[in-house]
């Protein structure tokens, strides 16, 4: 290589050198700390989307929405949009169980993976006459078995899968249960009332399924579902009450809901009477849900004061809506950016320090 040549090879090296030196200056100015708190920020996600009629593609308000991961299970309502969220997500390796369930409609669920933003929509089937395989009914009555009389206001309890279901027994002790799946697992079913021992019976449905029980008075008279846990739930600001508030009180394997009346009251009945204590949260759109564990005796009061949220749910909604792309994702993802940022450094780095080299040689 003669001494032109090597000039125009060292010159042409050199402009190379100053661009990654550029390149790798531009990237060194990132924030470290703000692509940090971007990771940081994503160790918690959002899980959100729109439950609608798959018939009439209408959104469905006030479906119950479940969340369950770990060991922990978090209820929402839809809004009047058919819109729900659940924030404060962990982003980790497991699956999220999110279900929705309306009364009239075949109940779905969905196994998802937790990211910044995840959209979970549902479109549930309108239940039939003739609909599979929710065409089962459970039906009986329930009697004293000493004096053979109907028991009018038994807690019936029906659970399969994860759902749990209840009804109280009309004045001539009968009670139904309808749209139950005809599937191949056992239904558990329960019968309950003050003054008298509980039962239970697992049954396979199909059709019609009749299952009857006869109920032993206590003769202590104590029964283990004679417990109320009741409150209000009102502003921690303004102090007024907050009407349809979800309620959500868990023990043992069972979760019970409702919403807090005009008033902001809300009540459970026949909680069980025993030493475990119970979760009961409230939650509402615009305010921090609270949970408290309480241990129950004949009335709990149990009474929540709920902080308004600095955040809107409703703008932030809005906020996902528009950063969706066709695939109903979001496409940027804080984590992959700070990967591509160290690999790109990285490389110019490299190759900086071996034209350096090369120069020097040369």
């Amino acid at each position: 290589m003669n001494k032109s040549t090597r000039i125009v090879t060292k010159k042409y090296a050199i402009i190379f050198l100053v661009i990654c030196s550029v390149f790798l200056s531009m990237f060194s100015t990132v924030p470290a700390k703000n692509i940090i708190d971007g990771i940081s920020g994503c160790s918690e996600g959002v899980i959100t989307g729109i439950v609608t009629d798959a018939e009439t593609s209408y959104p469905i308000p006030n479906a119950l929405m479940t969340l369950k991961y770990h060991n922990e299970v978090h209820t929402e309502l839809t809004d009047s949009n058919g819109k729900y969220m659940f924030t404060g997500v962990p982003i980790c390796f497991c699956l999220k169980n999110v279900s929705a369930s309306k009364e009239g409609y075949e109940g779905q669920y969905k196994m998802v993976a937790v990211h910044k933003i995840t959209y979970v929509d549902f479109s549930l089937k309108p239940l039939g006459n003739n609909s599979e395989p929710y065409d089962c009914v459970i039906t009986g009555i329930v009697t004293d078995s000493e004096t053979e009389n109907p028991i009018p206001d038994a807690l019936m309890i029906l659970k399969y899968h994860d759902i749990v279901r209840t009804e109280f027994t009309d004045d001539e002790g009968y009670y139904t249960f309808t749209n139950v799946p005809n599937c191949f697992c056992l239904k558990n079913v329960s019968a309950s009332k003050k003054g008298y021992e509980s039962q239970y019976k697992l049954v396979a449905v199909s059709g019609v399924t009749y299952v009857n029980f006869s109920l032993n008075p206590d003769g202590n008279n104590i029964n283990p579902y004679d417990c109320i846990i009741t409150g209000i739930v009102t502003d921690s600001e303004t102090g007024n009450p907050i009407p349809d508030a979800l309620m959500t009180l868990k023990y043992h394997d069972v979760i019970r809901i409702e919403l807090t009346d005009s008033k902001g009251q809300y009540t459970f009945t026949n909680v069980p009477n025993c030493f475990c204590l119970k979760n009961v949260s409230a939650s509402k759109n615009g305010y921090e849900s609270q949970y408290k564990l309480v241990a129950v005796s004949q009335v709990t009061y149990v009474n929540f004061s709920l902080d308004p949220s600095e955040d809107d749910p409703g703008n932030e909604g809005s906020d996902i809506a528009s950063s969706k792309n066709d695939k109903g994702e979001i496409p940027f993802d804080s984590k992959s950016y700070l990967y591509a940022i160290v690999g790109i450094v990285g490389i110019f780095a490299i190759i900086t320090v071996v034209g350096i080299i090369y120069v020097m040689k040369r």
